[in-house]
């Protein structure tokens, strides 16, 4: 039988090193994510459209694997799972600095790692999910995880603009050697860490296919997950499309550093560590469904500013930092809530499966995000690109203009004529401006 619940006993270097492990990769990922772009625009001079191509790929494989990822991570071994995701990782990325070294380094070989990248990173974030409750125990649950949050969300802050130092000291492609080498030390930290059977022994339970289908049908069927996914899916598109006319625009016309550009996107995480601060004083204030509403608006709403303000001097810089940070806060402010409130209406034993399902929109979302902010560029002048990427984010906060959204103040408001069991813990707060739709 597998294991059930109980926590192995762990000592507090144990559970440190498993948060290492997730800051350390959360760290160098950030640097990839502005080395990565840049090495196509500056080393491989591509074309606004693959930029885009390039950025929607590290995160396609969630449309393929989102769904049923979850289900076959039930039967591994999550210890062994991430450290063969962590060397791969380190692999298809080192394999790109490498490549530039021997002037062999082309466009689908960038395609081909983002690729294998995304693949392994939603093996690897589910089976880090699976493993810490039973590495802490559930009474725990909630302080570890909010310390595993603040680490990511602090690397957020550092990793963009580290990532545009490094790119500006060695060059966007050799920048991708520090994504390779926290890839390396994250590996090592869960060596360390006790092995765990999977959380199903081998023909356990139902079917995997109906178990699959459960999971996929709650998760659309249940209304408040499923416009709190689509809210998340639609906001992620047009994100995505303007981190990647934002990139293009700032780097290649308004000729910003990318020290420059690792700053304004670095205070996107900054405002989000300030928005997980802000969260339950908020919704304890004016109530869990309407401060969902606000802070969605207010964030948007300075998008709508960064058409005006983006140029080329100090100033510039400044103020779209400002409205980075603005972004980040009410982003994750109301991503923490979302995620609550999709825990309280999910029955404990299908959730993650749901949150599977539901990553194939998120994620997908940004994904597509990538694919049309390319097509935007390369079609229109890059400011009315921008306008049509706030106003489409502006937009998406009608998703969670319900009465059976906003009229949810507290818990009891979510579980009134509910038949669902609340769960044992929250969830947790996500890490980014990005939108998870569920913890």
């Amino acid at each position: 039988m597998a294991h059930r619940g109980k926590p192995l006993t762990s000592s507090a270097h144990t559970v440190l090193w498993f948060q290492m492990a997730t800051g350390v990769s959360s760290l160098g990922g950030r640097v990839t994510e502005i080395a990565l772009p840049l090495t196509a625009l500056l080393v491989l001079d591509c074309s606004a459209l693959q930029v885009g191509i390039l950025s929607s790929a590290t995160l396609l494989p969630n449309l393929i694997l989102g769904i049923p990822a979850g289900t076959w991570v039930e039967g591994m071994h999550p210890r062994r799972l991430m450290l063969l995701c962590d060397a791969g990782r380190a692999i298809a990325i080192g394999s790109i600095p490498v490549a530039q070294a021997f002037g062999l380094l082309a466009f689908p070989h960038l395609l081909a790692s983002a690729l294998v990248v995304g693949a392994l990173t939603v093996f690897g974030d589910i089976a880090s999910a699976s493993y810490l409750p039973r590495l802490v125990g559930l009474e725990a649950l909630v302080s570890a995880r909010s310390r595993q949050m603040t680490l990511m969300q602090l690397a957020d802050v550092a990793g963009r603009p580290l990532g545009g130092l490094l790119v500006g000291a060695f060059g966007a492609a050799r920048a991708m050697a520090a994504d390779t080498l926290s890839y390396v030390v994250s590996l090592a930290f869960v060596w360390r860490l006790p092995e765990m059977p999977p959380t199903r022994a081998p023909g356990e339970g139902e079917p995997f296919g109906e178990r699959l289908r459960a999971g996929a049908r709650f998760a659309w069927r249940n209304q408040v997950n499923r416009r709190i996914a689509l809210e998340a899916a639609h906001y992620n598109l047009f994100y995505q499309a303007l981190i990647v006319v934002f990139l293009v625009l700032a780097s290649s016309r308004l000729g910003w550093s990318g020290t420059q550009i690792g700053l304004a996107l670095g205070a996107n995480s900054l405002g989000a560590v300030i928005g997980s601060a802000l969260a339950p004083r908020l919704s304890t204030r004016w109530g869990i469904g309407p401060v969902i509403l606000r802070a969605l608006l207010f964030a948007d709403g300075v998008t709508l500013l960064i058409p005006v303000v983006l140029g080329s001097g100090g100033i510039s810089v400044a103020l779209m930092c400002l409205i980075f940070l603005i972004i980040g806060a009410g982003s994750l402010i109301s991503g923490v809530l979302a995620s609550s409130l999709n825990r309280l209406v999910t029955p404990e034993e299908i959730y993650s499966r749901v949150i599977g399902a539901n990553r194939v929109l998120t994620r997908g979302g940004t994904a597509l995000g990538g694919l049309l902010g390319g097509l935007l560029v390369e079609y229109f002048d890059p400011r009315p690109a921008l306008v049509i990427c706030a106003v489409g984010m502006c937009s998406a906060a009608a998703w969670v203009a319900s009465r059976r959204i906003t009229s949810v103040h507290t818990v009891a408001d979510a579980l009134i004529d509910s038949p669902l069991t609340p769960p044992s813990a929250p969830a947790s707060p996500s890490a980014a401006a990005e939108r998870t739709g569920s913890a």
